[in-house]
């Protein structure tokens, strides 16, 4: 609102809402969130979020009790309220978190790190050299890849998520990448290997030389034509 004066469909809207409907909102959105707790769709940072809060919710409640020198009715309301802590918290305990949710652009950011690998190790191997003006036009490529994976990464935060708990979904989206791109690499490698390194088969019986092909001309053997050659060199006759 920012302090100016409304116009009149505005201010229609700003008078409808009631206090009674934000508290009907409120409940309903602690309903959907206590459907999905028990449900346990719910991550390992979100679980152990929850449990944190449990327990200190716990040990606030067990230390009144304690400390307390209040009248039996609320004593009993106190351990009431740590008996529901209790479940709640080994309701918790008994959940398996699920994987984090991915990130919603994520086909589309692996594709851009993809066409930006091979930048970044030129990038690399220059070691600080001149670069040429077509290394250098590939870098300013490099640099609006870079943007635009910070803009989809950026917009694949939650309205409410904190930091920590989007740092940790980026950080899963990138190791996955990278263990993608060294599969690859593997792959690559190993069907080099296979075309290079051919092995020839030996039948039973056959000797080695008999399976390759003769790329030498054969040895004449010595018989009765060399035998003769010989005798008309040393011959005087014509």
């Amino acid at each position: 609102m920012c302090g100016t004066p409304l116009n009149d469909a505005e201010q229609d809207f700003y008078d409808a809402v009631s206090l009674d409907t934000l508290e009907e909102k409120e409940a309903l959105v602690k309903k959907k969130m206590l459907a999905q707790v028990e449900s346990g769709h719910i991550t390992r940072d979100e679980l152990n979020l929850l449990i944190n809060q449990v327990s200190e919710r716990l040990t606030i409640v067990s230390d009144e009790i304690s400390e307390s020198n209040s009248k039996p009715k609320k004593l009993q309301k106190l351990k009431a309220v740590k008996e529901k802590t209790e479940q709640r918290q080994s309701l918790l305990k008994g959940i398996a978190p699920q994987n984090p949710h991915r990130l919603r652009h994520e086909a589309e950011i692996h594709k851009l790190l993809s066409e930006m690998a091979p930048l970044q190790k030129l990038e690399d191997e220059s070691g600080g050299r001149l670069l040429s003006i077509k290394e250098t036009q590939m870098m300013g490529k490099k640099n609006e890849l870079e943007d635009k994976v910070l803009q989809l990464e950026d917009s694949c935060r939650g309205w409410f998520e904190d930091d920590d708990f989007f740092h940790n979904r980026l950080q899963i989206s990138r190791d996955a990448f990278n263990a993608k791109q060294k599969t690859v690499k593997k792959k690559s490698k190993g069907s080099t290997a296979t075309k290079t390194a051919i092995p020839r088969w030996v039948t039973p019986g056959q000797t080695k030389s008999a399976t390759s092909k003769s790329s030498t001309k054969p040895k004449k053997k010595k018989g009765t034509s060399s035998v003769f050659a010989a005798m008309m060199i040393d011959s005087d006759s014509d």
